[in-house]
C-alpha cells in the first residue's frame, strides 16, 4: 500500500499523524473523536447496510468488518476499532491497485507487465502516481475524506496490525482458544433460546413460571445431560459461567440469538459472523436478523428479570419485529425448564 505522508505533514503533526479529523466529514456509522475513530454508531451502520447508497468506496464492507468485530467482543469498542481500520487498509490497497492498473493501460507502461525486472525508481514513480490517482479520483476520493483520514490515517492503521508488546500468543493458543470463545457465545443463544420458550410457552401462567432469569435459566441448562454419543442441543452450563459470559457479551446478547435463528444454506448467521463472511454472502439475511433481534429484545427481554437496558436492539423504522420459529426442545429439556422455573430459588443475583 502506497500511503505516504509529506514532510511538512508530518511535521505538523508531530507524530506523523493523518490531517485533523475536522477538515473531513466521516462516514456515516463511525464515531470519531478528536483522537480519531471512536467505535461504531450500530443503528447509522445497519441503517447504511441495508440501504442502496453508501458514502464512499468499500464504505458497507469497512462498517460490516466493525459489525462482526464488535459482536465477537461486545464489551468495548476496541476489536471494532481494529477491524474497521484493518478493513480500511484493504479498501485502500484495493483502490491504489485499481488505479495503478488504469495507469498501466492508459500511461506510458501501457501493454507491460510490473515484474520485479523494473527498477526501483520506476516502481516507486508508479506506486506515487497510483496514490495520487487515487486520493483525487472520484471514484476513491471519498474513502480517505470520509474514512482514512478521520479515523487516524496510517497511524490507526499501523496500530491495528500491530501485537500487543509483551504477550506472546502462540499459533497453538490461538486455536485453542477461538473454539473456546465460539462455544461461549452458542452457550449464550442456549440461555437466550431458554428466555424465548419461557416466553412463548410458560409466560401465560406467571404465578406459577415467574419471569425469565439468568439464574433459572442456568439451572434448566445445567440438568439438561446430552445423550451418550450424541452433543445435544443444550449442554450442562451452571450460573456462574452464564455470568462471565454475559459480563463480556451482553450488549449483543439479542443480536446473538437473532443471528442463531437465521439460516443460510446448511450454517446460522451466527455461524458467518464469527468467520467473517463477506457482506456479500449475507446481506440478503440483514432485515430477518434485524427483525429477529427486535423481537426478542422488545417481547421475552422486556419481560426478563434483570437489568437489559444496555442490550443492543436495531431502533430503525425499516425493521420490524417478528418471531423466529421456535427451536425444538426434547420432552426432557421442555421438562427441566418447567421444573427449573416452578422452583422458588432466591431471586437473581445482580450482574456487576
Amino acid at each position: 500500500m502506497a500511503i505516504r505522508k509529506s514532510s511538512a505533514q508530518n511535521k505538523s503533526n508531530g507524530k506523523g499523524s493523518s490531517p485533523k479529523t475536522a477538515t473531513f466529514s466521516p462516514a456515516r456509522g463511525l464515531q470519531i473523536s478528536k483522537s480519531g475513530l471512536a467505535g461504531l454508531n450500530l443503528d447509522v451502520a445497519f441503517s447504511v447496510l441495508l440501504s442502496d447508497q453508501e458514502d464512499c468506496f468499500c464504505h458497507k464492507e469497512i462498517l460490516w468488518a466493525g459489525i462482526c468485530a464488535w459482536i465477537k467482543r461486545s464489551s468495548n469498542q476496541s476489536s471494532a476499532k481494529k477491524a474497521i481500520a484493518k478493513q480500511t487498509a484493504r479498501a485502500v490497497m484495493l483502490a491504489e491497485q485499481q488505479t495503478r492498473a488504469d495507469f498501466i493501460v492508459r500511461g506510458r507502461w501501457a501493454g507491460k507487465r510490473i515484474t520485479k525486472k523494473m527498477t526501483p525508481s520506476k516502481r516507486a514513480a508508479l506506486n506515487g502516481i497510483a496514490y495520487t490517482w487515487a486520493f483525487v479520483s472520484p471514484e476513491f476520493q471519498s474513502l480517505y475524506q470520509k474514512v482514512y483520514f478521520p479515523i487516524g490515517g496510517m497511524e490507526q492503521i499501523v496500530g491495528a496490525f500491530k501485537s500487543p508488546k509483551k504477550t506472546k500468543i502462540t499459533k497453538t493458543s490461538k486455536e485453542r482458544s477461538r473454539p473456546r470463545h465460539t462455544a461461549g457465545l452458542q452457550n449464550l443463544t442456549k440461555v437466550a433460546a431458554v428466555f424465548d420458550h419461557h416466553y412463548r410457552e410458560l409466560s401465560s401462567d406467571e404465578k406459577t413460571y415467574g419471569k425469565p432469569s439468568i439464574e433459572k435459566a442456568s439451572k434448566a441448562l445445567s440438568s439438561i445431560a446430552p445423550p451418550k454419543g450424541s452433543k445435544g442441543k443444550m449442554t450442562g452450563l451452571g450460573r456462574s459461567q452464564v455470568q462471565e459470559l454475559l459480563r463480556e457479551h451482553r450488549n449483543a446478547f439479542a443480536l446473538l440469538y437473532g443471528a442463531q435463528n437465521v439460516v443460510i444454506g446448511d450454517k446460522t448467521l451466527l455461524h458467518c459472523i464469527l468467520r467473517k463472511a463477506p457482506l456479500a454472502d449475507v446481506v440478503e439475511h440483514l432485515p430477518e436478523w434485524l427483525s429477529y433481534t427486535r423481537y426478542f429484545w422488545e417481547k421475552v427481554l422486556a419481560g426478563a428479570n434483570g437489568n437489559w437496558t444496555s442490550t443492543f436492539s436495531p431502533q430503525l423504522t425499516s425493521v420490524r419485529s417478528s418471531q423466529p420459529k421456535l427451536q425444538r426442545v426434547s420432552l426432557q429439556e421442555a421438562d427441566a425448564i418447567k421444573t427449573a422455573f416452578q422452583d422458588k430459588c432466591p431471586s437473581q443475583a445482580r450482574l456487576r
